[in-house]
Protein backbone atom coordinates (compact mmCIF):
# COMPACT_ATOMS: atom_id res chain seq x y z
CA UNK A 1 0.00 0.00 0.00
CA UNK A 2 0.60 3.33 -0.42
CA UNK A 3 1.86 6.62 1.54
CA UNK A 4 1.64 8.83 -0.60
CA UNK A 5 0.30 9.47 -4.24
CA UNK A 6 1.20 12.18 -6.58
CA UNK A 7 0.95 13.94 -10.17
CA UNK A 8 3.97 16.13 -10.90
CA UNK A 9 5.58 17.93 -13.86
CA UNK A 10 8.32 18.98 -12.83
CA UNK A 11 10.47 16.31 -14.89
CA UNK A 12 8.20 16.36 -18.07
CA UNK A 13 10.33 17.40 -21.01
CA UNK A 14 8.83 15.09 -23.78
CA UNK A 15 5.37 16.56 -25.07
CA UNK A 16 4.32 12.77 -25.50
CA UNK A 17 3.97 12.81 -21.44
CA UNK A 18 1.31 14.58 -19.78
CA UNK A 19 2.88 14.39 -16.62
CA UNK A 20 4.61 12.03 -13.89
CA UNK A 21 3.24 9.82 -11.44
CA UNK A 22 4.99 9.46 -8.18
CA UNK A 23 4.18 6.31 -5.71
CA UNK A 24 5.59 6.36 -2.27
CA UNK A 25 4.56 2.88 -0.53
CA UNK A 26 5.30 2.38 3.29
CA UNK A 27 8.65 0.18 2.70
CA UNK A 28 10.35 3.47 1.63
CA UNK A 29 10.31 2.70 -1.94
CA UNK A 30 9.88 5.12 -4.49
CA UNK A 31 8.25 4.29 -8.24
CA UNK A 32 7.62 7.13 -11.00
CA UNK A 33 6.02 6.86 -14.38
CA UNK A 34 5.17 8.85 -17.21
CA UNK A 35 2.05 9.19 -17.91
CA UNK A 36 -0.56 9.71 -21.10
CA UNK A 37 -3.16 9.84 -22.53
CA UNK A 38 -3.21 6.53 -23.89
CA UNK A 39 -0.34 4.93 -22.21
CA UNK A 40 2.25 5.23 -19.09
CA UNK A 41 6.37 4.65 -19.06
CA UNK A 42 8.14 3.56 -16.09
CA UNK A 43 10.54 6.44 -15.07
CA UNK A 44 12.51 5.41 -12.16
CA UNK A 45 12.68 3.38 -9.18
CA UNK A 46 14.84 4.40 -5.59
CA UNK A 47 14.77 3.14 -2.10
CA UNK A 48 14.87 4.75 0.91
CA UNK A 49 16.67 2.50 3.00
CA UNK A 50 13.70 2.52 5.92
CA UNK A 51 9.59 2.39 6.13
CA UNK A 52 7.60 5.73 5.68
CA UNK A 53 4.52 6.47 7.63
CA UNK A 54 3.09 9.56 5.63
CA UNK A 55 4.42 11.19 2.17
CA UNK A 56 3.20 14.70 0.70
CA UNK A 57 4.86 16.61 -2.11
CA UNK A 58 5.72 20.31 -2.73
CA UNK A 59 4.68 21.41 -6.47
CA UNK A 60 6.17 24.77 -5.58
CA UNK A 61 9.75 23.63 -4.70
CA UNK A 62 9.84 20.20 -6.31
CA UNK A 63 10.25 18.48 -2.85
CA UNK A 64 9.58 14.97 -1.89
CA UNK A 65 8.43 15.19 2.00
CA UNK A 66 8.45 12.08 3.75
CA UNK A 67 7.99 11.04 7.64
CA UNK A 68 9.87 7.66 8.76
CA UNK A 69 8.83 4.78 10.40
CA UNK A 70 10.44 2.65 13.52
CA UNK A 71 13.52 2.12 11.27
CA UNK A 72 14.32 5.45 10.44
CA UNK A 73 18.10 5.82 11.05
CA UNK A 74 17.78 10.06 11.92
CA UNK A 75 15.24 9.40 14.03
CA UNK A 76 15.41 10.75 17.88
CA UNK A 77 18.98 10.76 17.40
CA UNK A 78 20.34 13.54 20.54
CA UNK A 79 22.66 14.74 17.72
CA UNK A 80 19.78 15.85 15.60
CA UNK A 81 17.64 17.42 18.56
CA UNK A 82 16.10 20.66 16.72
CA UNK A 83 16.44 19.40 12.97
CA UNK A 84 13.34 17.90 11.49
CA UNK A 85 15.34 14.33 10.50
CA UNK A 86 14.36 14.02 14.78
CA UNK A 87 11.08 13.91 14.08
CA UNK A 88 11.43 11.28 10.89
CA UNK A 89 11.08 14.47 8.32
CA UNK A 90 13.42 14.16 5.12
CA UNK A 91 12.98 16.20 2.26
CA UNK A 92 13.93 14.74 -1.21
CA UNK A 93 14.65 17.01 -4.71
CA UNK A 94 13.97 15.32 -8.02
CA UNK A 95 16.37 14.83 -9.96
CA UNK A 96 16.11 14.66 -13.87
CA UNK A 97 19.10 12.10 -14.13
CA UNK A 98 19.97 9.25 -12.53
CA UNK A 99 19.99 8.96 -9.39
CA UNK A 100 16.55 10.81 -9.89
CA UNK A 101 16.34 12.20 -5.97
CA UNK A 102 19.00 13.47 -3.60
CA UNK A 103 18.18 13.77 0.19
CA UNK A 104 18.31 17.39 1.56
CA UNK A 105 20.55 16.27 4.56
CA UNK A 106 23.14 18.33 6.35
CA UNK A 107 26.75 17.28 7.39
CA UNK A 108 25.61 16.56 10.74
CA UNK A 109 22.77 13.85 9.32
CA UNK A 110 24.70 12.80 7.01
CA UNK A 111 27.37 11.89 9.53
CA UNK A 112 24.47 9.65 11.16
CA UNK A 113 23.88 7.77 8.43
CA UNK A 114 27.68 6.75 6.94
CA UNK A 115 28.20 5.95 11.22
CA UNK A 116 25.03 3.44 10.64
CA UNK A 117 26.43 2.19 7.77
CA UNK A 118 29.81 0.62 9.41
CA UNK A 119 28.87 0.42 13.40
CA UNK A 120 26.59 -2.60 14.31
CA UNK A 121 23.57 -1.86 15.98
CA UNK A 122 24.31 -2.41 19.39
CA UNK A 123 21.74 -1.86 22.56
CA UNK A 124 23.84 0.15 24.50
CA UNK A 125 25.40 1.70 21.74
CA UNK A 126 22.14 3.03 19.88
CA UNK A 127 20.02 5.73 21.37
CA UNK A 128 16.25 4.86 22.33
CA UNK A 129 13.81 6.24 18.83
CA UNK A 130 11.61 8.06 20.07
CA UNK A 131 7.58 7.18 19.56
CA UNK A 132 5.84 9.60 18.60
CA UNK A 133 5.44 8.99 14.83
CA UNK A 134 3.85 10.72 12.44
CA UNK A 135 1.13 9.93 11.08
CA UNK A 136 -0.06 12.78 8.28
CA UNK A 137 1.65 15.59 6.35
CA UNK A 138 0.32 18.70 4.79
CA UNK A 139 1.71 21.51 2.45
CA UNK A 140 0.08 24.83 2.13
CA UNK A 141 -1.18 25.67 -0.95
CA UNK A 142 1.80 28.38 -1.16
CA UNK A 143 4.02 26.27 -0.78
CA UNK A 144 5.90 27.79 2.27
CA UNK A 145 4.34 25.25 5.44
CA UNK A 146 4.38 22.05 6.61
CA UNK A 147 1.57 21.09 8.62
CA UNK A 148 1.91 17.59 10.66
CA UNK A 149 0.41 15.32 12.79
CA UNK A 150 2.08 13.10 15.39
CA UNK A 151 0.58 9.93 16.92
CA UNK A 152 0.58 11.47 20.23
CA UNK A 153 -2.02 14.22 18.56
CA UNK A 154 0.45 16.71 18.75
CA UNK A 155 -0.09 19.50 15.58
CA UNK A 156 3.46 20.87 14.48
CA UNK A 157 4.54 23.37 11.46
CA UNK A 158 7.44 23.81 9.63
CA UNK A 159 8.72 26.43 7.30
CA UNK A 160 9.38 25.17 4.36
CA UNK A 161 11.90 24.66 2.25
CA UNK A 162 14.63 25.86 5.41
CA UNK A 163 12.45 22.42 7.30
CA UNK A 164 12.44 25.08 10.71
CA UNK A 165 10.18 24.55 13.38
CA UNK A 166 7.76 27.38 13.76
CA UNK A 167 5.35 26.02 16.49
CA UNK A 168 4.38 22.65 18.08
CA UNK A 169 0.89 22.28 20.04
CA UNK A 170 0.24 19.08 22.23
CA UNK A 171 -2.67 17.33 21.96
CA UNK A 172 -4.17 19.01 25.34
CA UNK A 173 -3.43 22.42 24.25
CA UNK A 174 -5.50 22.64 21.32
CA UNK A 175 -8.62 24.57 21.54
CA UNK A 176 -12.20 22.00 22.02
CA UNK A 177 -10.00 19.13 21.27
CA UNK A 178 -12.40 17.23 23.62
CA UNK A 179 -15.73 18.38 22.79
CA UNK A 180 -17.90 15.51 21.61
CA UNK A 181 -20.92 14.71 18.95
CA UNK A 182 -24.23 16.10 20.81
CA UNK A 183 -26.46 13.76 18.90
CA UNK A 184 -24.45 10.82 19.77
CA UNK A 185 -24.10 11.33 23.14
CA UNK A 186 -27.94 12.80 23.63
CA UNK A 187 -29.65 10.06 21.57
CA UNK A 188 -30.69 7.25 24.01
CA UNK A 189 -31.32 4.96 20.82
CA UNK A 190 -27.25 5.17 20.35
CA UNK A 191 -26.22 3.84 23.58
CA UNK A 192 -23.64 1.29 22.09
CA UNK A 193 -21.67 3.43 19.69
CA UNK A 194 -21.92 6.31 22.57
CA UNK A 195 -20.31 3.37 25.08
CA UNK A 196 -17.48 2.34 22.54
CA UNK A 197 -16.87 6.22 21.77
CA UNK A 198 -16.24 7.07 25.05
CA UNK A 199 -13.96 4.19 25.79
CA UNK A 200 -12.14 5.00 22.87
CA UNK A 201 -8.31 6.35 24.79
CA UNK A 202 -7.83 8.26 20.87
CA UNK A 203 -11.17 9.22 20.67
CA UNK A 204 -9.76 13.01 20.61
CA UNK A 205 -6.32 12.77 18.09
CA UNK A 206 -6.81 14.47 15.05
CA UNK A 207 -6.90 11.90 11.84
CA UNK A 208 -6.48 14.18 9.12
CA UNK A 209 -5.38 18.00 8.38
CA UNK A 210 -5.35 20.17 5.29
CA UNK A 211 -4.58 23.77 4.71
CA UNK A 212 -7.63 26.25 4.94
CA UNK A 213 -5.73 29.16 4.00
CA UNK A 214 -2.13 29.80 4.79
CA UNK A 215 -2.79 31.07 8.14
CA UNK A 216 -4.81 28.67 9.40
CA UNK A 217 -5.43 24.50 9.40
CA UNK A 218 -8.37 22.59 9.35
CA UNK A 219 -8.47 19.47 11.54
CA UNK A 220 -10.73 16.26 11.66
CA UNK A 221 -10.45 14.25 14.63
CA UNK A 222 -11.53 10.68 15.75
CA UNK A 223 -14.73 11.93 17.77
CA UNK A 224 -16.33 13.45 14.04
CA UNK A 225 -15.20 16.86 15.36
CA UNK A 226 -14.03 19.76 12.68
CA UNK A 227 -12.14 22.72 13.66
CA UNK A 228 -10.23 25.50 11.90
CA UNK A 229 -7.71 26.41 13.83
CA UNK A 230 -5.24 29.47 13.32
CA UNK A 231 -1.54 28.58 13.07
CA UNK A 232 -0.81 31.68 15.53
CA UNK A 233 -3.11 32.18 17.89
CA UNK A 234 -5.00 28.63 18.07
CA UNK A 235 -8.60 30.14 17.69
CA UNK A 236 -11.62 28.27 15.58
CA UNK A 237 -12.61 30.36 13.18
CA UNK A 238 -15.83 28.31 13.14
CA UNK A 239 -17.04 29.69 16.45
CA UNK A 240 -17.32 28.21 20.22
CA UNK A 241 -18.00 24.65 19.20
CA UNK A 242 -16.36 22.22 16.55
CA UNK A 243 -18.42 21.04 13.50
CA UNK A 244 -19.17 17.59 13.52
CA UNK A 245 -19.10 14.70 11.08
CA UNK A 246 -20.58 10.85 11.12
CA UNK A 247 -18.11 8.19 12.03
CA UNK A 248 -13.96 8.92 11.87
CA UNK A 249 -13.96 11.41 9.36
CA UNK A 250 -11.47 11.81 6.38
CA UNK A 251 -10.69 15.17 5.07
CA UNK A 252 -9.48 16.22 1.45
CA UNK A 253 -7.08 18.97 0.57
CA UNK A 254 -8.88 22.59 0.94
CA UNK A 255 -9.11 24.14 -2.66
CA UNK A 256 -11.20 27.94 -2.99
CA UNK A 257 -12.58 27.87 0.43
CA UNK A 258 -14.00 24.69 0.92
CA UNK A 259 -12.54 20.59 1.35
CA UNK A 260 -14.49 17.49 0.64
CA UNK A 261 -15.50 15.75 3.95
CA UNK A 262 -16.08 11.70 3.99
CA UNK A 263 -18.35 10.36 6.62
CA UNK A 264 -17.56 7.17 7.88
CA UNK A 265 -20.10 5.00 9.43
CA UNK A 266 -20.31 1.35 10.37
CA UNK A 267 -23.69 -0.73 11.06
CA UNK A 268 -23.53 -3.93 12.51
CA UNK A 269 -26.17 -6.78 11.59
CA UNK A 270 -26.77 -9.81 13.27
CA UNK A 271 -30.60 -12.03 13.63
CA UNK A 272 -32.98 -11.68 15.90
CA UNK A 273 -35.04 -13.93 17.75
CA UNK A 274 -38.52 -14.31 17.07
CA UNK A 275 -39.67 -13.96 20.71
CA UNK A 276 -39.81 -10.87 22.11
CA UNK A 277 -38.76 -11.95 25.21
CA UNK A 278 -35.68 -12.91 23.89
CA UNK A 279 -34.97 -9.93 22.03
CA UNK A 280 -35.51 -7.85 24.86
CA UNK A 281 -32.09 -5.90 25.78
CA UNK A 282 -30.96 -5.68 22.51
CA UNK A 283 -29.24 -3.08 21.29
CA UNK A 284 -31.33 -0.83 18.98
CA UNK A 285 -27.75 0.58 17.73
CA UNK A 286 -27.76 -3.04 15.82
CA UNK A 287 -29.77 -3.77 12.74
CA UNK A 288 -30.85 -7.02 13.29
CA UNK A 289 -32.95 -9.65 10.77
CA UNK A 290 -36.29 -11.31 11.63
CA UNK A 291 -35.78 -14.95 10.39
CA UNK A 292 -39.09 -16.68 10.55
CA UNK A 293 -39.68 -20.79 12.31
CA UNK A 294 -43.01 -21.10 10.00
CA UNK A 295 -41.12 -24.42 8.65
CA UNK A 296 -44.00 -24.70 6.31
CA UNK A 297 -43.93 -21.46 4.71
CA UNK A 298 -39.99 -22.27 4.18
CA UNK A 299 -40.31 -25.40 1.95
CA UNK A 300 -43.37 -24.04 0.20
CA UNK A 301 -41.10 -21.11 -1.31
CA UNK A 302 -38.16 -23.29 -1.29
CA UNK A 303 -40.48 -25.35 -3.69
CA UNK A 304 -41.48 -22.68 -5.42
CA UNK A 305 -38.14 -21.04 -6.26
CA UNK A 306 -36.81 -24.63 -7.31
CA UNK A 307 -39.61 -25.08 -9.47
CA UNK A 308 -39.56 -21.73 -11.03
CA UNK A 309 -35.59 -22.64 -11.30
CA UNK A 310 -36.12 -25.63 -13.46
CA UNK A 311 -38.40 -23.73 -15.89
CA UNK A 312 -35.76 -20.86 -16.53
CA UNK A 313 -33.22 -23.60 -17.31
CA UNK A 314 -35.23 -25.22 -19.68
CA UNK A 315 -37.23 -22.42 -21.16
CA UNK A 316 -34.91 -19.65 -21.13
CA UNK A 317 -37.90 -17.16 -20.09
CA UNK A 318 -37.84 -14.25 -18.48
CA UNK A 319 -41.31 -14.77 -16.79
CA UNK A 320 -39.64 -17.50 -15.16
CA UNK A 321 -36.15 -15.64 -14.15
CA UNK A 322 -35.23 -15.32 -10.72
CA UNK A 323 -35.70 -11.87 -8.93
CA UNK A 324 -32.55 -9.57 -8.57
CA UNK A 325 -30.85 -9.04 -5.89
CA UNK A 326 -30.27 -5.77 -4.39
CA UNK A 327 -26.81 -4.55 -4.06
CA UNK A 328 -25.88 -3.72 -0.58
CA UNK A 329 -23.64 -1.25 -0.05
Amino acid sequence: SYAGVFFTEARVRDKLWVSELLLVDFSGQINSFYVSLTGYQEMSRYSLGWSVTAATFCSCHSLLLTAGGPDHPLTGKSRLVGRASHAGIVALRLLNDSPHYVELLDAEEQSVLTSRAWLPALPFLSSTPIQDFITKLSISSCGSRLAVLHQSGTLSVWLIPSLVLESSTRLEEQPLHDECNPQLLQAPERRRAKGEFLSNPLKYHPVGVAWWNSESVVLARISGALTVLGVQDLTNMLGDSPEFLEGVPRISQCFQKGFFGLECDSVVRGRRPSCREESAGEDPDVELEVESDDDDDNWLSLGKRSAAALAYYVTDSERFAPPKKKAKI
